[in-house]
């Protein structure tokens, strides 16, 4: 969470870090969240918008503070030559 204050300190105002840093500050004491996690996990935040998603594979700490949401590191994550299968359960069958 310093981190993070640190490099919201260099962007934004001050009267603004609170507002910014807040829904990862409720993470730090979600404990069934932390308890669920898989191998990695990406946050990330745009104005109303806050999503986790769940990571197949470890990823390196990264924390960035912009303008516009980074996915790329995320690609690498995605693209991969594992085999996946898919089960699809409907009302009907």
């Amino acid at each position: 969470m310093r981190a993070l204050e640190e490099s919201l300190g260099a962007k934004y105002a001050t009267r603004d870090i609170r507002a910014l840093a807040e829904p990862f500050e409720a993470l730090t004491d979600d404990s069934p969240f932390w308890n669920h996690r898989t191998e990695g996990l990406a946050i990330l935040s745009a104005g109303p918008v806050f999503r986790a998603f769940d990571l197949q594979h470890s990823v390196k700490d990264l924390l960035v503070v912009a303008d516009s949401l980074l996915v790329k590191p995320l690609l690498r994550n995605v693209q991969s030559a594992h085999r996946f299968q898919i089960l699809r359960l409907g009302l009907h069958g």
